[in-house]
């Protein structure tokens, strides 16, 4: 009987695992701007999002969630990367005023 309730809790657990490409709260709020910033705003870090099956947009949410996470505001993708059917989205985080 404890094995099976082990078994259930670890599944359980498993399926709650956060999704990578899912939007967060916080990441929603991240701007996706169309040019890099002036002086407004202050680069927090680097961040890269990818997807293995052929979704750049799943790929783009990742590196939302990746700036969301390190207390940015805003992103500008530098480059967007095919190979294959991997995506790579390659992005400046940044906190704005």
């Amino acid at each position: 009987m404890s094995k099976y309730l082990i078994l259930l809790s670890l599944t359980l657990l498993v399926s709650c695992a956060s999704d990578p490409y899912k939007l967060t709260d916080k990441s929603r709020e991240v701007e996706v701007l169309k040019r890099a910033p002036k002086d407004d705003c202050e680069v927090v870090t680097k961040v890269i999002g990818t997807h293995s099956k052929g979704s750049t947009e799943l790929a783009r949410n990742m590196a939302r969630n990746k700036a969301a996470s390190k207390g940015a505001d805003s992103i500008f993708i530098e480059d967007e990367i095919s190979n294959g059917s991997n995506r790579e989205v390659v992005a400046t985080a940044y906190k704005c005023n």
